[in-house]
């Protein structure tokens, strides 16, 4: 009897079945990410307090020479965020309008000369764009597209106090500094009771320039799991120079660990204001 010889067709299915197999499986761990090609689209988180800033950006006093800010500090939580400059009474509030892994944009609305006189109508804010980079957990950097003090190039590093979490008794007691201005003197004291309350009012010695005589009610609130506080404001018998009675919001932080100074910074969409303060 003749028997055909089936060893050779035997070896070859088995090296096609094990071909197919392993092409099975360079397909499914490229599609659970295993691949060793494109970086992860996962949005990185910028939420938390940043210091030790620094930026570049047109002088307001001339339109057109380099004017360098090192004094930046921001906070950011949500898809909100709020960048100072004190020094140069610039703020920069905006919105992150979308993150994809590291790259992020947003809109931004720029208030600068807020330190004005009593009777002056500062400067119209303005509006325009901002791409950057978030380094998770360590620096903020970014691109301002506009012209004039819009437009520029800043970096902030991701402050060492983010570990402590944002408590109303770190901000109880009693606080005294400057408004728009390195100034600590220019007005008297801003107290937030147990609940977060203000007790006391903030705007009522003199040299505040836009902000003179003004009267301010509302209260500072805890960002859950986060270093940055929430402020919601109305400020009233503001009857002196142009009117900036309203609502007002913005954040809040402690930028030490024995929660002995208090950055402030909110704005309504017309003026806006920063102070460093220190507890007393």
């Amino acid at each position: 009897m003749h028997y055909a010889d089936t060893t050779s067709k035997n070896k070859g299915f088995t090296l096609v079945m094990l071909v197919l197999l392993g092409i099975v499986a360079l397909v499914g761990l490229q599609g659970c990410g295993g691949g060793s090609s494109g970086g992860s689209s996962t949005p990185a988180n910028p939420a938390g307090y940043y210091n030790a800033g620094n930026a570049t950006i047109i002088d307001p006093a001339d339109g057109s020479s380099d004017l360098v800010l090192g004094d930046l500090q921001g906070l950011i939580s949500g898809n909100r965020f709020m960048i100072m400059s004190l020094s140069a009474v610039v703020l920069y509030d905006g919105t992150i309008t979308s993150i994809t892994g590291n790259d992020f944009s947003a809109t931004v609305k720029i208030y600068y000369g807020m330190d004005a006189a009593v009777s002056d109508t500062p400067p119209t804010p303005i509006d325009t764009t901002i791409t950057g980079t978030i380094t998770e957990g360590s620096q903020l950097s970014g691109t301002i597209a506009g012209t004039g003090i819009g437009s520029g190039n800043f970096s902030l590093t991701f402050s060492q106090t983010n570990s402590t979490d944002a408590v109303i008794t770190n901000v109880v007691s009693s606080w005294t500094g400057g408004i728009n201005t390195v100034d600590q003197i220019s007005f008297d004291f801003l107290v937030f009771d147990t609940s977060g309350v203000i007790d006391v009012d903030l705007f009522r010695a003199a040299n505040n320039g836009i902000f003179e005589s003004c009267q301010m009610a509302g209260a500072i609130a805890p960002v859950a799991i986060s270093t940055v506080f929430t402020l919601d404001l109305n400020l009233t018998d503001c009857g002196v120079g142009p009117s900036n009675n309203g609502n007002y919001t913005g954040f809040a932080t402690t930028t030490d660990s024995n929660h002995t100074s208090l950055v402030i910074m909110f704005s309504n969409g017309t003026v806006s204001a920063m102070s460093v303060l220190a507890k007393l």
